[in-house]
């Protein structure tokens, strides 16, 4: 038998300095677990990782007790965005941030017409919105991303399917972070986190007094009131110092009407 000597003196080396080769594989297991909730596949997982899914696969069974520590660094290093966006990943992924994405221009009101025209597929919208499973091919959840880049800055021009979506809840692309879209943990923010707002700062930007600098829920706190009150978009910018399109995209993204909104 062949042994690898400088192989074996790096092992004693480590050993002896308290460096660690394995580690118990659980946390490795339960990271896998996770990734695969979340609708990734096997083979997904084991490309990001640079492993064979047989590894992946055994590792996620409980199959083996512990990995080296390479092999569990290089596992909870992935995520469900880079499943998505590996250079050589064909066949399927998750669904999940293509129909959060259908459902946040929904809420623009742009139409299933208008999304599957952006796309370009044979496959609609609606159909992906609506499909059974947790699974959707690369290229068509690519054609909804391009669709979402497209109209996600502009409104759209339904309001029959802006109205539909706010009962059904559907979050509008304010309430994203482009990077969370894609992650099954992440939650839209829809509203105003009142524990990070101080009522006094907010009673003061009222009175016209901005010499105390707002927070994102404080400004949003300060839009609310003074478009409910009547206030223009233009008219609450020069308040607090932004451009109008702030304001607008702050009270959209808040569900607060304005008396001026064309």
């Amino acid at each position: 038998m062949t042994y690898d000597l400088a192989y074996q003196k790096r092992w004693r080396l480590d050993r002896e300095q308290g460096r660690l080769r394995t580690v118990p594989a659980t946390r490795a297991r339960r990271h896998i677990e996770r990734l695969r909730a979340a609708g990734c596949s096997v083979r997904g997982i084991a490309e990001c990782a640079g492993l064979s899914p047989s590894v992946v696969s055994k590792i996620g069974a409980g199959k083996q007790p512990t990995v080296t520590v390479k092999v569990a660094r290089t596992l909870l290093a992935v995520r469900p965005d880079s499943i998505l966006n590996r250079p050589h990943g064909p066949g399927f992924v998750p669904n999940l941030g293509a129909r959060r994405r259908i459902e946040a221009l929904l809420a623009l009101g742009w139409a299933h017409a208008h999304i599957t025209e952006r796309m370009g597929t044979r496959t609609t919208s609606q159909l992906v919105l609506h499909q059974v499973g947790d699974w959707i091919a690369r290229e068509t959840h690519d054609a909804v991303v391009a669709a979402y880049d497209a109209l996600a800055m502009s409104p759209g021009p339904s309001e029959r399917t802006r109205r539909r979506a706010a009962v059904l809840g559907y979050a509008p692309p304010l309430a994203w972070d482009d990077d969370t879209l894609d992650d099954p943990d992440a939650r839209p923010q829809t509203g105003i986190d009142t524990d990070n707002v101080d009522p006094v700062a907010v009673a003061r930007a009222l009175d016209g007094d901005m010499s105390v600098p707002l927070n994102r829920d404080e400004r949003a706190e300060v839009i609310a009131a003074l478009a409910a009150g009547g206030r223009s978009d233009r008219w609450i910018a020069v308040q607090l110092g932004v451009v109008p399109e702030t304001v607008r995209r702050e009270r959209q993204r808040l569900g607060v009407e304005s008396r001026w909104s064309a």
